[in-house]
């Protein structure tokens, strides 16, 4: 992303997606599937700025949004929501258009939300629901509280479908450390079931900004010394997300650094007692 110009790619991004669309939806939907921040931090061994590396791929992703903003408005509307078939076709159209639905409302295109509000009420499976679910939480919309509450109300007794309901909050670009803490004082939330604290923690974790930070890492350490003895091999998991600490740049790297080290002596499971051992001596 850095020290590339995008204007080539945003050119051509214009031409080509159109064409691509009425041949194969969902190869045009992979055109749009620019790499996470988290993938980008996988790639870089020193000097790893979160908040740079969010800023830069930020920036990208408003170019592509706004650069094609009048192409959304008319892609979604040529996809309507139909029911539901088990097709390769029906799969490719189902992604694009939920691809196309995140950049129009990114790009604040006209009705944007109001067709992701649209998109959940009729939705014909979960991914459909769920693509518009995130929308309308990422992008604060004034009908996103009634939705969570609708689909946590849908869904109450399906495990699978809360642990979802959880990584759709978790995971949006601006939560905050105390709205996941929160999330974890939810009656739903249940330290005996790994996939609900996997579906905050595994989600948080894919918000650098906020993970790398000296009070991001204590939410991990934390979480890793209270499920020492009652599941160590999960805690052992959770810590792991920490494992690239010693690429942050200065003085973040040698902060987190020290909030991992504050673990030692605190822990006694050999499988969270290993991690952290291989933690302190990365780098």
């Amino acid at each position: 992303l850095q020290g590339h110009d995008a204007t080539v790619y945003l050119k051509t991004l214009l031409v080509t997606l159109p064409k691509v669309t009425s041949v194969d939806p969902l190869l045009a939907s992979r055109l749009l599937d620019i790499p996470t921040e988290a993938f980008i931090a996988s790639r870089i061994d020193s000097n790893y700025d979160p908040v740079a590396v969010r800023a830069t791929r930020e920036a990208l992703m408003n170019a592509i949004a706004v650069k094609l903003k009048d192409f959304w408005s008319t892609a979604y509307a040529a996809l309507p929501i139909i029911p539901y078939v088990d097709s390769s076709e029906a799969m490719g159209q189902r992604a694009f258009r939920n691809a196309v639905l995140a950049f129009a409302c990114r790009a604040g295109a006209a009705n944007a939300l109001a067709n992701a509000s649209h998109q959940y009420d009729a939705a014909v499976c979960m991914t459909e629901r769920l693509t518009a679910l995130r929308q309308l939480v990422n992008y604060d919309a004034p009908d996103h509280a009634a939705k969570l509450s609708d689909f946590y109300q849908r869904f109450e007794n399906e495990a699978l479908a809360i642990d979802l309901w959880f990584g759709i909050q978790a995971s949006k670009p601006t939560v905050t450390l105390d709205e996941i803490i929160q999330l974890t004082k939810h009656p739903k939330f249940d330290l005996s079931t790994p996939n609900r604290i996997r579906s905050v923690t595994g989600n948080f974790s894919t918000n650098p900004v906020v993970v790398w930070t000296v009070a991001g890492a204590q939410f991990y350490v934390d979480f890793a010394k209270t499920l020492d003895a009652q599941n160590p091999i999960l805690g052992s998991r959770i810590l792991q997300v920490l494992s690239r600490w010693y690429a942050l740049k200065e003085p973040l790297r040698s902060q987190v650094k020290a909030v991992i080290d504050s673990l030692q002596g605190q822990v006694t499971s050999s499988s969270v007692v290993e991690t952290l051992a291989n933690l302190q001596k990365a780098g």
